[in-house]
């Protein structure tokens, strides 16, 4: 995206807008046309699957321990679909949030509520921030487009089932005084992100994020 010079707290913002949390960058596999399970599947607690344990064309190379980790294939398009809309709820929420400067102690909630991991940590961070100096966030993030990037293999006691996300983001707004001077402006070009999410305590919370390079793939974007 383009930006224009701001403080290092703006700058953080506008990470989080464009959904980019710190930590690893989820694998560079190409992304899979459908939402079949055998098209790529991540070994557990490895950000780069090697060669022998990630699934290719043909089908599922796991090792027979692993594939046993996985739900039963009839399970994983309803999975996915659970995992999308759990996304597109943790950017409303974070819309929300962020349109009060992160003082509406509910909707930061409902927000925190949505992340886990790196992308707590960088909602937490943010909201202490902006809710310091007071300043909001007069705009949206509108998702155009996802699709099936990976599947996460679930630990052995069964916890850590994920999927991982390409997803077409377009953001737009600024993030303004109290008084509604702007600070920092978004130019709104959609963004290609790969996005991670895991089942945490019953529910879907988006674990990483990162923003890939150039624009979002044809087919998922606008």
């Amino acid at each position: 995206m383009r930006v224009r010079p701001a403080t290092v707290t703006v700058i953080a913002l506008v990470l989080v807008l464009a959904g980019c949390g710190p930590g690893p960058e989820p694998p560079s596999e190409p992304p899979s046309p459908t939402s079949s399970p055998s098209l790529s599947v991540e070994p557990p607690t490895t950000p780069q699957p090697e060669p022998d344990t990630a699934a290719g064309p043909e089908g599922p190379t796991l090792p027979p321990e692993l594939a046993a980790r996985m739900p039963p294939e009839e399970e994983i398009d309803g999975l996915v679909l659970e995992a999308e809309a759990a996304y597109v709820d943790h950017r409303a929420a974070y819309d929300a949030a962020a349109s009060t400067g992160f003082t509406d102690p509910d909707l930061v909630e409902t927000l925190f509520a949505t992340a886990t991991g790196d992308v707590l940590d960088a909602l937490e961070a943010e909201a202490t921030a902006l809710a310091g100096v007071g300043r909001v966030v007069d705009g949206r993030a509108e998702v155009l487009g996802t699709e099936l990037h990976s599947l996460l293999v679930p630990e052995e006691d069964g916890t850590g089932f994920g999927v991982a996300l390409g997803v077409c983001l377009h953001i737009e707004g600024a993030l303004e005084e109290s008084d509604g001077s702007v600070v920092y402006e978004l130019d709104g070009e959609p963004v290609h992100l790969v996005v991670r999410l895991t089942v945490h305590e019953g529910t879907w919370r988006v674990a990483t994020q990162s923003v890939q390079e150039g624009p979002c793939p044809e087919g998922l974007g606008p």
